[in-house]
């Protein structure tokens, strides 16, 4: 239970990021620099997956979705608003704010699907006690 909060918090920053720059160029130039990203630089292990390839990028996005196909046959509609998340993030489906909408409805998606999967195992987990009583 803890990693799936943990990984729907991550996909609310990946949104919370996303709305913030959606507010625009003068909005982000505004803003102070970081200090820890002058580190975060020297270390190629990090900076090539985090911030060179990052969270926008196509790999991380088919990522996300090859990921909820395993839940398919539990949670389809879950699994259909990740699929829908991804067409707009790969700009197939034009839509305004398309990171802010994507993120959205991928943060939908698998919240839908650990809500749904958590309760298949509670289930799976009482029937299993009453057979073995």
């Amino acid at each position: 239970m803890g990693l799936k909060v943990l990984f729907l918090f991550g996909l609310a920053f990946i949104l919370t990021g996303q709305i913030l720059l959606a507010q625009g160029n003068e909005f982000v130039y505004s803003q102070r620099p970081v200090e820890f990203a002058n580190h975060v630089s020297g270390v190629p292990s990090v900076w090539k997956p985090f911030i060179s390839i990052g969270p926008s990028s196509k790999v991380f996005n088919v990522g996300l979705l090859l990921l909820a196909l395993n839940y398919f046959k539990e949670v389809k509609r879950g699994v259909l608003l990740i699929f829908l998340a991804t067409l707009v993030l790969l700009h197939l489906i034009p839509v305004p704010l398309r990171l802010v909408v994507g993120y959205s409805l991928t943060l939908l998606g698998f919240g839908i699907i650990f809500l749904k999967s958590k309760a298949g195992i509670v289930s799976d987990q009482n029937t299993h006690t009453q057979k073995t009583n």
